[in-house]
């Protein structure tokens, strides 16, 4: 018995169980100790009659509430009742404990909005079962509330960040087919509508990258790569448009280094999402410095700018999906907050790692290592 009670307590799809908060309600003392060395592990609050309860489940909001039936002054029926009748407690699952077994009494506790019965006397094992059930239930649902909270996040991103360049590429076009332009003004219209088409695109691929992720089927294909020649090839890609910010890049490395096994083409995307942070970033004027460097055992790449830096509070949730790092990008460019999340799972599947080290006012420092 001991080890299902302690296989039911210590796994609840992933959760600790010391994150998880039980509330016991009954007006017995010994029914109490009894559920309470049963639970061991868990958060519990104890309450000994329903207005206690109510008081209790208000502030603890606990993920789920055993609650005894017969209790004097406020029965279990109408403490179940009150919780599900406010905002806060709607939501946490009742399981109801009672000598009442007739079923009129347990379709009235289903109508008063309790999910399970436990019979008494009850089991230990069963207890914990039915606990061990519902917590996982309700950690489903969470989970499923999570992701449909995500879905309307990527929906809402796609509709509002593709909206403004289509409408870019409307009125671009538009121009173009109602207007007799001259070469020059003409020129300048297809390189808007292109650079506009390769924001669109880079929105999708991180988007289809963000879905591959959270499927588990990134692919990395690795093959033998020399690291800095990579790393040229980008900084000489994004040259022009530090040009047109004012902003000197410098990049340090040695040319002799070995070859590495990694996949040069999502490792580019890494590049390219913290080299182009750096510049979006960086105030007209300052410097983004990059060095490639090697020993034995590992690689390291490492962007450093300028720019507004940030609190060790974001530092911490950086690398999240949707997290900009609470910058605006100077001159009104847009940010996902995608591509950082894209570059720390890149590199996670290389079996790397990438740090953040930031003061708020003076800068921030990526550090990429990979082993070799």
């Amino acid at each position: 018995m001991e080890s299902f009670i302690s296989r039911c307590v210590h796994q609840v799809d992933d959760v600790e169980p010391a994150d998880l908060k039980i509330l016991l309600v009954d007006d017995t003392p010994a029914n109490l100790d009894v559920l309470r060395d049963t639970l061991q592990g868990y958060q519990l609050a104890i309450a000994q009659d329903g207005v206690r309860a109510l008081k209790i489940a208000e502030h603890f909001l606990p993920d789920l509430i055993l609650l005894d039936i017969m209790m004097p002054e406020m029965d279990g029926y109408a403490v179940a009742q009150q919780l599900k009748a406010q905002d806060s407690t709607r939501d946490i699952p009742i399981i109801f404990i009672t000598a009442k077994s007739e079923r009129e009494d347990i379709l009235r506790g289903f109508e008063c909005g309790c999910v399970d019965y436990i019979i008494k006397p009850f089991q230990r094992e069963e207890v914990c079962a039915r606990v061990h059930t519902h917590l996982s239930l309700q950690a489903s649902k969470r989970a499923l509330q999570d992701l449909n909270a995500q879905k309307d996040r990527f929906l809402g991103i796609v509709a509002h960040d593709l909206r403004s360049p289509l409408s870019g590429i409307n009125a671009y076009t538009d121009m173009v087919l109602e207007y007799d332009m001259p070469p020059e003004s003409l020129r300048e219209c297809v390189q808007l509508v292109n650079s506009t088409a390769q924001q669109m695109l880079t929105l999708v691929n991180d988007l289809l990258d963000v879905s591959a992720i959270q499927r588990g089927s990134l692919e990395i294909q690795r093959q033998a790569t020399d690291f800095l020649p990579l790393v040229q090839q980008r900084v000489r890609l994004c040259q022009y448009r530090a040009q047109q910010r004012q902003i000197q890049l410098h990049l340090d490395g040695t040319a002799d280094m070995p070859l590495i096994p990694l996949d040069p083409n999502r490792m580019m995307q890494v590049v390219d999402n913290l080299l182009s942070n750096a510049v979006k970033y960086s105030p007209a004027g300052s410097e983004v410095r990059l060095s490639v460097d090697c020993d034995k055992d590992r690689l390291s790449f490492q962007v450093q700018d300028q720019g507004p830096g940030m609190s060790q509070e974001l530092q911490q949730r950086l690398f999240g999906e949707f997290e900009t790092g609470g910058h605006l990008p100077l001159e009104g460019e847009k940010s996902t907050g995608l591509g950082l999340a894209i570059a720390h799972k890149i590199v996670s599947a290389h079996q790397g790692q990438i740090e953040v080290k930031s003061i708020p006012g003076q800068g921030s420092v990526f550090t990429v290592t990979l082993p070799i």
